[in-house]
């Protein structure tokens, strides 16, 4: 049982510096929300420049306090820092140094030779170059690894093309491609200037589009990481990226910029092709076009966070139906940050500076509205209305733009959030190769139970001081097995995969064990990410992680095609729960837990999440049932859902449960609904029991309307004073 990686002198996938200096170019333009590290001058002599964290994630705590304290934040609603010493600079200086200069450039994601099967220098022959057109082979790339699971890897280079990139239109196919960069300054895909296909503004054509069809719903696990993709100049009609994914998948430390002198090319983001999402969008810059984010009709939804726009030349973002949750939007623009073009478009917007406008209002709305946190400078008002008032001046702290038809709770309760206190999502440091450790390829693919080949790689890890194992991808479905848990410990503080997928024994299936389980470890976070569990069979009785540790968990990426598997289990002593972009249902909260969830799609016929008396903040959620509850929030919990959308598609079960349960505790919900046949929507959209008493709450009584006969809801609460 060889562990890959513990050998001295690893090779690590790192090709050559590009003719344009790519690998030394100052990072500009990252979204001051951002928590990535930050890049220091190269040294002298040659060699790799070394990366440091921003400064609020140095910040030495004050006296008495330890990791997340909170510090206000730009006078918005308060945000959790985890903190490091810091030697020799006081507090309040380096808070203030990070107001002056926020900007950061995401981290370089170097990976060991052995972790990446699918290179596009390397395995397709893509010069990365500046001047090569490298169109061919990076659609061959696409064209031979969509639908496996795999991970096509763009060493820092600029990838010249002159055409548009495709996953295609075949719905079986474009999905389960991830395209991943080595670092979001040094990885370029740029559109040559002036290229024929893309000359007419009327007639929108894509850098890359990665889904072509009519409609899909199938395009699973679909992401970008750590890339810039450039349209070049002279190209009107350009689109950075038509996205597609469906119930997982991320574009996170990306860039979307047009290089042209007047901004010129037709949108950054494009979100109009039938069916995007649910997806997370976090920690992108879209610079130029005529709309940094474009967004048409939709049955799920999409969630964005630490998100720049600058210089768009209509609005930065359009929407017309769709379902946009967005915390950290900064926008610099003399246009509306937002245009919301139809009353079915519903936006929740948290914690977000407007800036630099010219006209009548940062927001021209059409739609519905949650605002929390929400400023505005250089316009003349914040939001222009369609026959309701406007919300004239600088701020709003909080504002719903449509009442209910005739009430908003079940029994009084104050009309505004929760305001639960917001912990950034952890990370741990990326790690050199020589850190990385990986189960051994040859034997997973060779045995029937893969527990101890696993197994011999966290315990060599943890014997040799490695912080990172990983599960390699590229390995066929169904050849990595779990028979037994894995015991997870000591030094190891991210467990990655490829975006590989995992499956169990027929045995491990009804065993109602962990496949991992978080203990004894050093760090005080560990990252369990890029991983699909998939186990097709009925009657599953087994759970991904148990986390037995008081250390912070955090999981991200992670999709499910298990019925009825447990995601997570919490021992007693669980730390803080960190959940972003997972397609994944049956999750416990446990009592006194905190728990903080990014983009989450619980699909289920039982409880999609119970809050058992802890503390859960949601940003973006969408979900799909028959009727079943989508959160129950009882004993004390409190639970706190901003954004996102049921889609009601499923059979209806019998009988219908009411989509919110809360009994005893606290809790409030900003969501759209949407069925497209009548009886599968919910007749009761809250059932609550306070002091004894139990009341509920109609879909016909809560709805603002808009959306028909499923409804909608800018916000529900469930809670007293």
């Amino acid at each position: 049982m060889r562990a890959v990686g513990s050998e001295a002198g690893l090779q690590e996938r790192h090709m050559p510096s590009p003719p344009d200096g790519g690998r030394q170019r100052v990072a500009t333009g990252v979204s001051p929300w951002e928590r990535e590290p930050t890049r220091r001058p190269a040294p002298a002599g040659g060699g790799r420049s070394s990366c440091t964290r921003p400064f609020p994630a140095v910040l030495p705590p004050p006296a008495g306090a330890g990791p997340g304290v909170t510090i206000p934040h730009h006078g918005l609603t308060p945000v959790a820092i985890s903190f490091r010493p810091l030697r020799g600079l006081p507090v309040l200086l380096v808070w203030l140094l990070f107001s002056l200069n926020p900007t950061g450039a995401a981290e370089e994601r170097r990976f060991p030779e052995w972790a990446i099967a699918y290179d596009v220098r390397m395995t397709y022959g893509a010069k990365g170059d500046g001047t090569t057109d490298d169109w061919a082979a990076i659609q061959k790339a696409i064209d031979e690894n969509k639908r496996k699971f795999r991970v096509l890897y763009f060493p820092n280079g600029t990838y010249l093309v002159k055409k548009k990139l495709t996953f295609g239109s075949d719905k079986e196919q474009a999905k389960q491609l991830v395209l991943q960069g080595e670092w979001r300054e040094g990885t370029i895909i740029r559109l040559a200037d002036d290229a024929p296909d893309f000359e007419d503004p009327g007639n929108k054509n894509f850098l890359l589009t990665m889904f072509e069809g009519r409609s899909t719903g199938m395009a699973f696990h679909n992401s970008i990481h750590d890339m810039t993709l450039d349209v070049g100049k002279g190209n009107p009609g350009a689109v950075g990226v038509q996205w597609m994914n469906n119930n997982t998948g991320c574009m996170r430390n990306v860039t979307l910029r047009s290089s042209d002198p007047e901004g010129k090319g037709a949108v950054g983001l494009d979100l109009t092709r039938t069916e995007p999402g649910p997806g997370l969008i976090k920690n992108v810059l879209i610079e130029g076009f005529d709309y940094g984010i474009d967004a048409l009709p939709g049955p799920f939804s999409m969630t964005f966070e630490n998100i720049t726009l600058r210089n768009q030349r209509i609005a930065g973002i359009r929407n017309k139906w769709h379902t946009l949750t967005i915390r950290r939007l900064e926008s610099t623009n003399k246009v509306p940050a937002i245009l919301t073009t139809d009353r079915g478009g519903m936006i929740t917007l948290l914690e977000s500076s407007l800036m630099g406008g010219a006209g009548e209002a940062a927001i021209v709305n059409k739609g519905m509205l949650l605002l929390r946190d929400v400023k505005q400078s250089g316009y003349g008002k914040l939001v222009k209305n369609d026959g309701i008032p406007d919300v004239k001046g600088q701020a709003v702290d909080e504002y719903v733009s449509h009442p209910p038809k005739a009430a908003h709770s079940a029994f009084p309760s104050p009309r505004r959030t929760l305001r639960l206190p917001i912990e950034e999502t952890p990370d741990v440091p990326w790690d050199p190769p020589d850190k990385w450790l990986a189960a051994d390829p040859t034997a997973l693919k060779a045995k029937d139970d893969d527990t101890a080949t696993i197994q011999a790689a966290f315990d060599t890890a943890a014997k040799e001081g490695k912080t990172t194992v990983c599960i390699p991808g590229g390995i066929k479905e169904g050849l990595i097995r779990f028979g037994d848990a894995i015991r997870v410990h000591g030094s190891v503080r991210r467990i990655i995969g490829m975006d590989t997928t995992l499956c169990v024994t027929p045995a491990f299936r009804t065993s109602g064990k962990p496949m991992f389980r978080i203990g004894d470890v050093a760090s005080d976070v560990v990252v369990i990410e890029r991983f699909t569990v998939i186990e097709w069979a009925k009657g599953n009785h087994f759970t991904w992680v148990e986390h037995a540790t008081p250390k912070t968990l955090v999981m991200r990426d992670i999709g499910c095609m298990s019925r009825d598997a447990i995601p997570y289990v919490a021992a007693d002593n669980a730390g803080k729960l960190f959940v972003e972009n997972s397609c994944s249902a049956l999750w416990r909260i446990r009592k006194g837990q905190k728990a903080w969830m990014r983009q989450i799609n619980p699909e289920t016929n039982g409880i999609g999440i119970t809050n058992e008396g802890g503390d859960l903040w949601i940003l973006g959620m969408k979900t799909e049932n028959g009727g079943a509850t989508v959160i129950k929030t009882a004993d004390g919990g409190r639970t706190e859902l901003l954004g996102g959308q049921n889609y009601s598609s499923w059979p209806p079960i019998k009988p219908k449960q009411p989509m919110f349960v809360v009994e005893d505790a606290s809790a409030c919900f900003s969501l759209g609904g949407l069925s497209f046949v009548r009886d599968r929507g919910y007749d009761i959209v809250l059932r609550e029991t306070r002091d004894g008493g139990t009341r509920n709450l109609s879909v016909r009584d809560a709805d603002a309307g808009g959306r028909g006969h499923a409804g909608a809801f800018p916000l529900i609460t469930a809670w007293a004073e």
